[in-house]
């Protein structure tokens, strides 16, 4: 392995984008990929030099290049608004050192990595300014976080929904309940791989061999069970199964009264890291055995309130504070019914459900300080916190603090990793956000909303290609999954597909306010504006006062090229809530490019 190997990989990369639409830089870069002789991949790398110079003395100095001398190109370019002056001095540098190429006597093999360094910057600087998106293939990314989560997990495993097997078929709710609980309990073990479960649900009711879902997983072993409920008396039934070749590790049944189902709980999750000689430490064992219910009805409607949550739309938002509310009232010191419900309304502001307003943070604060008030180690909790400091109350740095801590109480939480993950985009810190998303469909593989997690963040790290590859793969599992198809819209307004863009959007929800904002920025876009500025007056009117509102409302005027009615609008949202200036996303939101060059783009965006 050569000392420069990871840059020629990084240049593979590159050269995957550029094959096809540029053939002689395509042709110049191939041969240096493919040379291992250090002499010539200086040569090659100055040949592609010379490729992009000969493009930009005829698109920026409007000549042709003729036989001048590179450096000479180079100084004039120098003086060329578009070209910024740090690939002006990587140019500069490239072209020096790879003259060692022509002259093997004074080469030096450790000229190879600056060069291969300084190359790079300029290939992804030139497909940039010609509006080409540089490619990253799925084995990359997963690359980068794969170091993050195997070397942690001493095992994986699935608890598949436990089976109904009571006399009426019932008691569905039940045995959904308890299968999330046992996940829910060894989810807690920081070295066990637990699928999370959304992907573990998708197998409910379904005859698969063990070996197809192991594989469809990317688990060692399976959790199945079942039980059959009769008035007050249960008989369970649970399975350890290794994938590899269908041996049982280890069976129970239990013969229990109702009001026993806590311990059957506690048992089975114990005899499963017993059986996979997990080692625990202290804080597993009482994080799996805590008990935070007695009320077996207020823990039922606390798992309806989940499960309804997790659809992530308006009606089942409401549908769950409704379930959560009644768990509490059953048991006023159920924990996670309280930050589960901090965590509904928190999101029902990020997904436009609900005014973003210090009534809505109130209403967080409250629910998720009791929550911790009456058990500090609720996850849930400091997620939903983490959110409310982002959104409502300014601090991204502080929100951070709290994802972190929100997964480092309940390390296999893909819920609250994947929320982290979207903190870490919002603030800019993309790679880490990328590992923080793959890690989550790790956890969940078959999650909807985990794979559109790292669409969202390819969208806004500007890989708009692929994050539209992303979501058309969801659509293909799901053509109603409403966050997909938004993203999709968004991605390809960038590429400047309008009539595509707003195709997509019309099979979004039409009554969402986010919706009907982005139809207003196409719609300016395309140059229909009578149809903007209708959509524009129907937003002040039905949600003027909303800070989030206000923002779109700046968007549409920036499409429509109105500078000054922009910036008057996004004045007025940052002095109610200046939260979605602590995006640092918000500096290379597309929609609002014309507005960068401007002065009081600076005074007002927080960097």
């Amino acid at each position: 392995m050569t000392i420069w190997s990871a840059e020629i990989k990084e240049l593979e990369t590159l050269h995957t984008s550029i094959k096809g639409k540029f053939p002689e830089l395509g042709k110049e870069l191939e041969q240096l990929i493919e040379t291992k002789d250090a002499n010539v991949v200086l040569l090659y790398s100055r040949r592609c030099l010379e490729v992009i110079i000969t493009d930009l003395c005829e698109s920026e100095l409007e000549r042709p290049r003729k036989t001048e001398p590179l450096k000479g190109i180079i100084d004039k370019l120098h003086h060329e608004e578009k070209i910024p002056s740090h690939i002006i001095a990587s140019m500069q540098n490239l072209n020096t050192l790879s003259t060692f190429g022509a002259h093997p006597k004074e080469f030096d093999p450790e000229q190879v990595k600056p060069v291969l360094n300084n190359l790079t910057t300029i290939i992804k600087w030139y497909l940039k300014y010609k509006k080409i998106e540089i490619e990253i293939s799925k084995e990359q990314i997963n690359d980068k976080a794969k170091s993050d989560y195997t070397a942690r997990f001493e095992n994986s495993i699935v608890v598949l929904p436990f089976q109904d097997m009571s006399p009426h078929k019932d008691q569905e709710y039940f045995c959904d309940g308890i299968t999330e609980e046992i996940i829910n309990a060894l989810t807690h073990v920081e070295s066990l791989k637990v699928i999370a479960r959304t992907s573990a649900f998708t197998f409910k009711d379904k005859a698969l061999d063990v070996r197809e879902i192991g594989k469809k997983l990317d688990v060692e072993y399976l959790l199945e069970g079942s039980v059959r409920k009769d008035k007050n008396r249960l008989r369970i039934t649970a399975q350890l199964i290794k994938v590899e070749d269908g041996y049982h590790l280890w069976s129970e049944h239990y013969d229990r009264e109702l009001e026993d189902v806590f311990d059957i709980q506690d048992e089975i999750s114990l005899a499963i890291v017993e059986n996979l000689k997990v080692k625990l430490l202290g804080k597993e064992r009482i994080a799996i055995v805590k008990r935070h219910t007695e009320n077996l009805e207020a823990n039922e409607l606390y798992l309806k309130g989940r499960q309804s949550r997790q659809r992530k739309d308006f009606e089942n938002f409401n549908l769950a504070l409704e379930y959560l509310e009644k768990s509490v009232a059953l048991d006023s010191k159920f924990a996670l019914a309280y930050a589960e419900i901090a965590f509904t309304y928190i999101l029902m502001g990020w997904f436009g459900c609900i005014r973003v307003n210090d009534k809505l943070g109130e209403k967080v604060f409250i629910n998720a300080n009791k929550a911790l008030e009456l058990d500090e180690n609720a996850s849930d909790a400091y997620t939903a916190l983490a959110l409310t400091w982002e959104l409502i109350d300014n601090d991204q740095d502080k929100a951070e603090k709290l994802a972190s801590r929100a997964v480092t109480l309940n390390p296999g939480n893909s819920e609250a990793i994947q929320e982290h993950g979207f903190i870490l985009g919002r603030m800019g810190k993309f790679e880490e956000a990328i590992k923080k998303m793959e890690f989550t469909i790790a956890l969940d593989p078959l999650s909807l909303m985990a794979i559109n997690g790292l669409g969202y963040i390819l969208f806004y790290q500007g890989h708009f290609m692929s994050a539209i590859k992303q979501m058309e793969k969801i659509l293909g599992s799901d053509s109603t999954f409403f966050p997909a198809r938004f993203i999709l819209s968004l991605s390809l307004t960038e590429l400047e597909d309008y009539e595509l863009a707003l195709k997509e959007l019309n099979k979004c929800p039409q009554s969402n306010p986010l919706v009907i904002a982005h139809r207003g920025y196409l719609y300016a876009k395309m140059k229909r504006s009578k149809e903007a500025f209708n959509i524009l007056e129907e937003i002040k009117k039905r949600y003027g006062e909303d800070p989030l509102m206000e923002f779109q409302i700046a968007l549409i005027y920036a499409g429509l090229d109105d500078k000054d009615n922009a910036f008057e609008w996004l004045q007025r949202s940052q002095d109610k809530y200046s939260f979605i200036y602590r995006d640092r996303t918000i500096g290379v939101d597309f929609r609002i490019a014309n507005l960068r060059k401007d002065q009081r783009f600076n005074e007002l965006i927080y960097y």
